[in-house]
């Protein structure tokens, strides 16, 4: 008896021993994608979208995704995803990497049949292909200071989301569900401010005012498209404007985080009886929906005033539409807005007008986005 219960114990003290055939120290650090020379093959039916995205591993087993996890809500809705954020947790056990999924809680491995200080590369048994990473060289990170970031989502043909959203360093959070989002109308509520301070920490990380100003996919007609602006005090100091989801890769993450911050917001719904802004105030500006975004968000918290001024732009908006809203009577919705940049003179849906003072000449210290 004692005999086999000491082979037990060796043979036991051997398994426990072994160790892993690769080093989990080299995987600290930023990896990106290394796209293949054919991303789709016809023949074996391997989509690598999953992989396309660039990922990190910190210190304690964090596991960060660029594009982030989403869960599908099953309540007939394609469109309907609950954002589930982008760190998890990982480990590595011998020559395999294991990695929790957040949407299902369990994890999933990939064999790491290399790795090195610059290269990673996975093999997937499930679809039996290699993908290949390489490690992204640390750049210094710039030390600019924002006070507020509006984004905007815009139709495509199809069932998009057409959304606002504003997030500024207090943690107030303003969001404006138009269409095909589970928020229909006008919203505001409390972040942490520690989000903000994330967001912004990152996109210094990636250098964010180094990047183009525009991103597209080209001749392709009817995609998804979004406009993202970065506020310092009352400036717009840079606008992205990206379609067909054709941004960098490192900041399709942070915009995920942006777009989906109003989840962990305690957001109560507004009423708001005035039109909202629409980007163009021909001839002599034509906004992104972003900036006519901030723009709306300082009308939110202007104070009125008996100011009288001269007009210098004027537009016809409307009111803020309700759910299931009959397009028939969208003239009925109509209303006009007057201003001189500063003072801006709104009507009512009760066909009255109110003057506001937003402080400033909002066109005036925003002249780069004056058109040419």
């Amino acid at each position: 008896m004692s005999k086999y219960f000491l082979i037990f114990i060796i043979v036991l003290s051997f398994i426990s021993c072994k160790k892993n055939t690769v080093d989990p120290n080299l995987l600290d650090g930023d990896w990106e994608f290394i796209t293949p020379k054919t991303i789709y093959d016809k023949e074996s039916d391997v989509s690598t979208t999953y992989y396309q995205s660039d990922f990190r591993f910190e210190q304690d087993s964090v596991f960060k995704i660029n594009d982030g996890f989403f869960q599908r809500i099953d309540n007939n809705n394609s469109q309907n995803y609950k954002y589930m954020g982008q760190k998890s947790k990982f480990y590595v056990d011998h020559d395999s990497l294991y990695i929790l999924n957040l949407t299902t809680n369990k994890y999933f491995s990939q064999k790491i049949s290399n790795l090195s200080k610059d290269t990673l590369a996975l093999y997937d048994t499930e679809y039996n292909q290699t993908f290949y990473f390489k490690k992204k060289k640390i750049k210094k990170a710039t030390q600019i200071h924002l006070t507020q970031i509006t984004l905007s989502l815009a139709p495509c043909f199809g069932a998009c989301p057409i959304s606002s959203i504003s997030i500024d360093s207090k943690g107030n959070i303003i969001y404006f569900g138009e269409s095909n989002t589970p928020n229909i109308g006008l919203f505001k509520g409390k972040l942490d401010e520690k989000i903000f301070q994330e967001i912004i920490l990152e996109l210094n990380k990636i250098r964010f005012m180094e990047l183009e100003n525009k991103y597209s996919v080209g001749n392709v007609t009817d995609l998804p498209s979004l406009s993202v602006s970065f506020i310092e005090d009352k400036k717009i100091i840079k606008t992205i404007y990206d379609y067909g989801n054709s941004a960098p890769r490192n900041l399709k993450g942070i915009l995920n985080n942006i777009i989906y911050c109003y989840q962990d917001a305690n957001l109560k719904k507004t009423e708001y009886d005035y039109p909202v802004l629409n980007p163009g105030f021909p001839p002599q500006f034509l906004l992104n929906s972003s900036e006519a975004f901030y723009l709306q968000t300082l009308l939110f918290k202007a104070t009125k005033t008996d100011t009288k001024f001269i007009t210098k732009y004027n537009q016809i908006s409307t009111m803020i539409l309700p759910e299931n809203f009959d397009y028939e009577n969208y003239k009925e919705m109509e209303r006009k807005i007057e201003t001189d940049g500063r003072f801006f003179k709104l009507e009512d849906k009760n066909h009255k007008y109110t003057i506001f003072d937003i402080g400033f000449d909002f066109f005036k210290i925003n002249k780069s986005f004056s058109a040419n």
